[in-house]
């Protein structure tokens, strides 16, 4: 693959088609660039936890699902 220049940031980067170029950053992608501005800042962003859930937060989950208790988030109303 050819690679070329971003003159706007200095960086090389793959060239991509013009619709995945289209593509916008997601917003855990926004706040884990974000984050990195700011100073004793604990990143909860990205990745997978590295150790286990606790069983009683299992539990606790397993049962309000049970229980119906719960809802989809405003931000993914409608958008599925």
């Amino acid at each position: 693959l050819d690679e070329c220049r971003d003159k706007r940031e200095g960086k090389t980067k793959m060239k991509v088609s013009k619709t995945a170029d289209m593509i916008q950053p997601s917003l855990t992608r926004r706040l884990f660039d974000k984050v990195k501005e700011y100073i004793d800042v604990i990143d909860l962003t990205l990745g997978d936890p590295d150790y286990p859930t606790p069983t009683n937060v299992c539990e606790a989950g397993c049962r309000a699902i049970m229980e119906g208790k719960t809802k989809v988030s405003a931000i993914f109303r409608g958008g599925f």
